[in-house]
Parts: C-alpha cells; structure tokens; sequence
C-alpha cells in the first residue's frame, strides 16, 4: 500500500534589524580611526607639558633680503635659549630695540661713543661674505608656534641629525676644517676688508679672535 511521505519544510530565520551592516573593512577602520586619535591625544600632551619647561620660544627673526641685509630678532623680547635633550644650559636672553641680543638699547645720539659688535666665526672663516636670504615660510611658523616642534629641531636636533647621516650616505664624509693658516690668512685679510667697507680708520677697529674652544678645555 502507499506510504505518505512528509516533505521537509524549509525553515526561514529571520536576522533582528539593528540597522548596523558590518562590512568586510569595518575592523581595519576602526583601527586606523583609533590609532590616529591616539597620536594627536599623544602630541597634544608633549606640545603641553613641553610649555612648562624652557624649550627656545620667541626666537622670532626678521626676514633677509636686499632691503634688509641684517639678520636680526623680534625687537624687545626675552628668549629662552636651552641646548640639548635635557634642556642643559638653559639660559634667557634678551633682544634690544634693535633686535640685537644685547640687554642695552641702540641709541644712535647718545652721549657715549657710538660702537658697533660684527661678526662671529662665519665671518672670520669666509672673509668674502655672501647674503644668504631668508624669506618666511612654514617651518619658520611651526617653529615659532610650537614647542615641539621647536625642541625637535633646537634641542634634539633632528633636521641636523638627518642631513648630516643623508650627507654621509650619498655625499661622503665631512670635509675636514681648515687648516691653522688659513684661519690666520683669512683674519688678514678680513680686518682691511672690513676697514674698508665701514669707511673707518683701521686703528678704530679692535678685532678680538676667538681661541679655540676644545683646546682651551682640555687641561681643564
């Protein structure tokens, strides 16, 4: 006799509705999204604490160019001037109305004889000194703005670290210094130069040359 058979009934399920569809790239996402506002909490936090401790500030300098051949500061600020990662030798100094560092003001009609301080170790070791002009851009601004930035680049000095291993890499090794008699040679010929283009005589001129430091120190 015939036997009934049951045909199976298909079953449908039927998901909830949360109106959330996770899709395949969710995770890496979410991810990425956490990571990034991690790192901006994380530089937040350094360019705050790095407030409270005397990272360079305010070292503010003019532009150079043909109008303004002198490298000067802001005028009338105090600088807070460190070396190093652990801010070591931190010292404050303090640019004049003329944006000089200097903690007396420029006063072309004073009372006392007019003097005038130029030069530092470029100008002895190239006495043929060349403009190099320097017009305003963002680093500068970054610089100025941020403490980060700034103990980046003053204190632990990261733009100079990396040209300096990129020289080495693709340049070769740093030059070596001049020897003793060309620094003599270039003291000749820098005091005349320099008589010369300020219009006075050279017995009103006292030029100081400055010892060399690493041999000073050593039988300290």
């Amino acid at each position: 006799m015939p036997v009934d058979r049951e045909q199976p009934r298909q079953r449908r399920i039927e998901t909830p509705k949360t109106g959330m569809h996770a899709g395949p790239g969710e995770p890496l996402g979410n991810l990425a999204l956490g990571t990034a506002i991690a790192a901006v909490l994380f530089v937040t936090v350094l360019e705050i604490g790095l407030r409270f401790l005397p990272v360079i500030h305010n070292a503010e300098w003019s532009p150079v160019d043909a109008d303004r051949p002198v490298w000067i500061y802001r005028p009338n600020v105090d600088i807070t001037w460190p070396r190093g990662p652990d801010f070591n030798l931190a010292t404050k100094r303090h640019s004049n109305n003329a944006g000089f560092l200097n903690n007396q003001d420029y006063a072309s009609a004073g009372p006392r004889p007019l003097l005038a301080v130029v030069g530092d170790d470029a100008s002895v070791g190239n006495p043929a000194l060349v403009r190099v002009d320097d017009a305003p851009n963002w680093k500068r601004w970054l610089l100025n703005r941020s403490r980060l930035a700034a103990y980046l680049v003053f204190n632990l000095e990261v733009a100079a670290r990396l040209d300096h291993l990129i020289e080495r890499l693709f340049v070769g090794p740093p030059a070596q210094p001049a020897p003793a008699r060309e620094w003599n040679r270039a003291t000749d010929l820098l005091l005349p130069a320099a008589a010369e283009a300020a219009g006075v005589l050279k017995s009103r001129i006292v030029f100081v040359v400055e010892g060399a430091r690493p041999d000073l120190y050593k039988n300290a």
